[in-house]
This record gives C-alpha cells, sequence and structure tokens, in this order.
C-alpha cells in the first residue's frame, strides 16, 4: 500500500497481542506517516463467540451479545471519534488479524480515485460477508454497492459517515443490541460500498464461524466463504434480472 489519500490508518489491537513481530506486519505494508496503534487491554473472554450454549438460530442471525461484542463495539466507536476530533475527513480502520494477500497496487489506486473523486459513500468494506442477505450491485469492475454486509476486519470511513453513526447512537444504546458490525451495515443509515473482489481478509476465523461450522460438522476456510459470498451475492440479482425480463418479454408475448 504505497499510499491512502486520508488522513490516518488505525489499527485496533489487544495488550495481549502487541509484539514487534505483530506491528512489523504492519509497518513494513501501511505508510508509517498515516500508521497509529491503537492498544486496548480487551474485556475478559478471549474470544467473541457469545453464549457458549447458543443456538444455530442465534450464531445464523448474529444475535447474541456480550462483554467481549459490547467492548468491540465501543473500541470501534471510540477510534471514530478521535477521528472526528481530530478533523479527518477520512480514515482507515483495520482490526488486528486483517491481512491483504496477493495485494494488487493498480486496483487499489483505482479503488482510491473512485473514493476521493465520489462523494456518494460513508463507509468502504475492503472485506465484507453479505450475510443473510446475499444482494449487491456492481458499480464497476473494482467496486461494488453492499446492503447488508457483515464483519469490520478492514474498512474506511470518511467524516460524514461516522457522524452519521455518533449522531444515531446517541439516542439509543446499540451495543447492548448488536454486534458493531451488524449494527453498521444493518442499523447505521449509511451508504455502503466495499472493494470487489475484496481485498482484505482475516487471518484467524471469527469464533462464531467456526462454532457454526461445529454445530453442522464441516470446516470451510473463512475466507473462502467470503468469496463464495461475495461472488454469489453479484450473480443472485443478475440473475433475478434475467428471470423478470423472460416473465415480462412472455407475459407482453
Amino acid at each position: 500500500m504505497k499510499n491512502f489519500f486520508g488522513e490516518k490508518i488505525y489499527v485496533l489491537g489487544l495488550e495481549s497481542k502487541d509484539t514487534p513481530d505483530w506491528r512489523k506486519n504492519f509497518d513494513s505494508f501501511i505508510p508509517n506517516d498515516k500508521l497509529e496503534f491503537c492498544i486496548k487491554k480487551g474485556a475478559k473472554n478471549p474470544k467473541n463467540e457469545g453464549k457458549m450454549d447458543c443456538s444455530m438460530l442465534e450464531i445464523l442471525n448474529h444475535s447474541n451479545i456480550n462483554n467481549v461484542s459490547m467492548d468491540i463495539f465501543k473500541n470501534h466507536i471510540d477510534i471514530m471519534k478521535n477521528a472526528l476530533q481530530s478533523n479527518y475527513n477520512c480514515v482507515m480502520i483495520l482490526e488486528d488479524d486483517a491481512s491483504f494477500p496477493n495485494w494488487n497496487e493498480q486496483k487499489w489506486q483505482k479503488i482510491q480515485n473512485w473514493l476521493s473523486s465520489n462523494k456518494n459513500w460513508d463507509i468502504f468494506y475492503l472485506g465484507y460477508c453479505s450475510w443473510p442477505s446475499l444482494f449487491s450491485i456492481l458499480v464497476n469492475r473494482d467496486i461494488v454497492r453492499l446492503f447488508a454486509p457483515l464483519c469490520l476486519h478492514g474498512y474506511i470511513i470518511n467524516k460524514q459517515g461516522i457522524q452519521k453513526i455518533l449522531e444515531q447512537l446517541e439516542m439509543k444504546d446499540y451495543a447492548k443490541l448488536y454486534h458493531v458490525d451488524k449494527y453498521i451495515g444493518y442499523k447505521a443509515p449509511l451508504k455502503k460500498f466495499g472493494a470487489f473482489p475484496m481485498i482484505c481478509f482475516q487471518k484467524e476465523c471469527p469464533a462464531l464461524y467456526l462454532k457454526a461450522c461445529d454445530k453442522m460438522g464441516v470446516r470451510f476456510k473463512f475466507k473462502n466463504f467470503c468469496r463464495l459470498n461475495e461472488w454469489m451475492s453479484v450473480g443472485i440479482p443478475f440473475i433475478l434480472f434475467f428471470v423478470i425480463f423472460l416473465i415480462v418479454l412472455f407475459t407482453i408475448k
């Protein structure tokens, strides 16, 4: 990542993971003049996996809340507040396990050009999982319009998007109702876009995802699931449009 048009790149990490080797993963890849590590103690639970007795339905709905999920919610919002107080127009936020395999600098420049010249967006996902709504629309060959994405391991958000989130949070304590990625993906009034194909992945599979795999007795890498998910989400709208077109065509005939 040779450059970033925004003012700051925040990396959210835990004290337990804050080692020189861990920092090198980002130091060697991100412009140092814009990099800032936000190290938090974290809640007591070692994994954000909700109640151990949560049902499959709760996992699929991403609806089980615990002290870890509320702590993660607070950490993301604290970074946004810091960005707003610093009067930044645009920032990137990465979680501690974010990775960028098969990096394509040319694709990144195209994305940056679109983001810097287009004002009709609030948040841009570098990695995501459109679940359970498998529906997204291609804007161009590198960018997709998202409607209900999950995951916040890598994203860009502008001042307008941060203000919308903070204004809504003043009215209700959403941390007790939603995981932060579900709140931002589902409830926050944001114009959401993402990289296509996505360019950022989590090194570790989310604990809730692993728990769902255990309950189903399968093993499928989260990275591969996200890849499958993004292609299905783009393909389904085309299929629906084609079916509707055929129905209209035969009705007219």
